[in-house]
């Protein structure tokens, strides 16, 4: 169902939630990659990097440092991990937005799908999965984002930690 929502598009921006948290920065990533496996242009949308557990795991692990960016509202575009309102984006036409992808389930509107895994991003993975070998930072990128995800954020689950080591 997924792919066919997104084979007819010719270019999307994917759109995390702000602020930022690892699930939400892994669906964007892994997003562009099925998209641009599909042969869609994938333009990826970070709406902020303040997240120092987020940006310490970045570090660690080597991955894609974040780059903030505004989004167009007159693209089309898929929001990831996006489950509340209140950290969504504002002005973005409901025209624009062609698909929804949520992993609380706690709304549901149109072109908006609730999926039962721990992550965005584990969704995502099992979609690229089907179609083509995965890499291991995608594998990567999933498995941290449900950790993440479990932990509220948190590397470790103590409150105060903000690294890895």
């Amino acid at each position: 169902m997924i792919v066919n929502k997104l084979k007819v598009l010719g270019e999307v921006q994917i759109v995390g939630h702000s602020p930022m948290d690892f699930d939400s920065y892994a669906s964007v990533i892994l997003m562009s990659h099925l998209c641009q496996y599909l042969g869609v242009k994938a333009n990826m949308v970070f709406l902020d990097n303040e997240n120092i557990n987020i940006n310490s795991i970045i570090n660690e692990f080597g991955l894609m440092k974040v780059a903030v960016s505004d989004y167009n509202r007159d693209m089309k575009t898929i929001l990831v991990d996006h489950n509340d309102k209140v950290n969504s984006v504002k002005d973005i036409p409901d025209e624009n937005i062609v698909l929804i992808i949520n992993h609380k389930g706690k709304e549901s509107v149109e072109n908006e799908i609730n999926v039962n895994y721990t992550s965005c991003a584990s969704y995502i993975l099992e979609e690229l999965d089907k179609r083509r070998e995965l890499l291991s930072v995608e594998i990567l990128l999933a498995f941290l984002s449900s950790v993440c995800d479990t932990l509220n954020g948190r590397v470790t689950g103590y409150e105060d930690d903000r690294s890895l080591h």
